[in-house]
């Protein structure tokens, strides 16, 4: 097979050698034997090649014996059998069904067949079966779909070797992979055979950075420059396809209550890395706000009230220093809208779980802090009397009074050590 004239490189990867076994009954991780396969290796978070699970590892250790072990946790001990591959979850491997793969070479242009064999170094030693189908690129280029039952662990730029069923071996790169939209393909091919020669690993990335509108890199082309974009390290994303993300995002969060992580994360349909950079830039930039596992507008939450959501804000205001009991609140509707208001900064809500108004958390809290308390020291049947309340609420507001820096807790008692404004 000729040589091939495209600067590949190969996924670092290390193998499990024996069972796993714990040094002593008190010791609470497992230890596993590894060699070496591929480097330059980064020893912590691992993913297995074969299914793609992540994991942490710890105390990686050479004995005098030569010997390489390292303990993990994040998945069971059972799971790690010997001959698995692990590998830095920092690359960006996919496992799919189905992946499109460019020829390599003037000599790999007669495929015939529609079954075959795909080996390579992400997969098991006797390759995968796998079915194939070309999908033309005009002027006798095409690239090769390949379709397998068993996940295929890919990587864009790997280089892998394909044994069609009667014809002659042949090398190819993989460019994506998973479900591609027909008009995302057809930009793929056009993109491949854009430029005369071979693509190098660095313009298969772009490729897919251009179509997608977003690239999870591998170390490797980390320090990488791509023109009209924006990311660090291994995210780059296109700055038209971030102003799209953005705005997605800022209009899924303008609700009362904002939009939970996960519900976002769900919405924007992005892999791991491109969301949390997105996410995380959002928030640095000052566009979007977290609190408590929700991602909020840093509008005024006023502009962006529903209906129920100012009626549920009215009844609280009316509740005053009696609240809401959130466990005994019958409407599901307005316990959720209760939560969101809290969320908000419109709401305090404490975790006996009961939630205020603002203004009567204020009387609240000038009542027990207000002028002339610095120093007093209350006991729960002293607070009890004083706001003429039941007694379930009273340690919520105490635990909440000393968060937010009004009390101390001593003993059997709260010690005022900050006055509250009269109100």
């Amino acid at each position: 097979m000729s040589k091939i004239p495209v600067r590949m490189f190969r996924l670092p990867t290390l193998t499990l050698v024996g069972q796993p076994w714990r040094t002593g009954d008190d010791e609470k991780l497992f230890w596993v034997n590894f060699t070496f396969d591929a480097l330059p290796f980064v020893l912590s978070e691992l993913a297995v090649l074969e299914t793609g699970r992540d994991l942490k590892a710890r105390n990686f250790q050479t004995a005098p014996d030569g010997k390489t072990r390292f303990q993990f946790k994040g998945i069971p001990e059972k799971a790690m059998t010997p001959g698995l591959h692990l590998f830095p979850a920092d690359w960006p491997v996919r496992h799919e069904h189905k992946a499109y793969l460019v020829p390599l070479g003037a000599q790999n242009q007669t495929v015939t067949a529609n079954r075959g064999k795909l080996k390579g170094s992400l997969l098991p030693a006797e390759g995968l079966e796998v079915d194939l189908k070309k999908v033309d690129g005009g002027n006798g280029k095409f690239l090769i779909a390949v379709s397998s039952k068993k996940v295929l662990p890919c990587l864009t730029g790997q280089q892998y070797t394909l044994e069609p069923a009667g014809d002659p071996p042949l090398d190819l790169a993989l460019v994506t992979c998973g479900t591609v939209e027909p008009r995302d393909l057809s930009d793929f091919v056009k993109k491949t055979f854009r430029f005369p020669g071979l693509p190098t690993v660095n313009a298969l990335y772009s490729i897919g950075l251009r179509v997608n509108g977003f690239a999870v890199l591998p170390p490797p082309l980390w320090e990488e420059v791509f023109e009209e974009t924006v990311g660090t390290e291994g995210v780059r994303i296109m700055t038209k396809a971030w102003a799209h993300f953005s705005k997605k995002a800022r209009n899924a969060a303008a609700q009362p209550g904002g939009i939970s992580q996960d519900e976002l994360k769900k919405r924007m349909g992005l892999p791991e890395a491109v969301y949390t950079f997105l996410t995380e830039k959002l928030v640095d930039d000052g566009i979007l706000r977290s609190k408590e596992g929700f991602f909020l507008p840093v509008a005024d939450p006023e502009t962006y009230l529903s209906p129920i959501a100012k009626k549920a804000l009215d009844q609280l205001d009316e509740k005053s220093v009696h609240g809401v009991d959130i466990d005994n609140e019958p409407n599901a509707l307005f316990k959720k809208t209760y939560q969101d208001l809290a969320r908000m900064d419109l709401a305090v809500a404490t975790e006996t779980p009961w939630i205020y108004g603002r203004a009567g958390w204020a009387i609240l809290r000038s009542q027990v802090c207000g002028p002339g308390t610095l120093g007093r020291e209350w006991k729960i049947a002293e607070v009890k009397e004083l706001l003429d309340i039941s007694r379930k609420p009273i340690l919520g507001i105490l635990n909440q009074l000393e968060k937010e820096g009004w009390l101390e807790r001593k003993e059997d008692h709260r010690l005022v050590v900050k006055e509250a404004p009269a109100v």
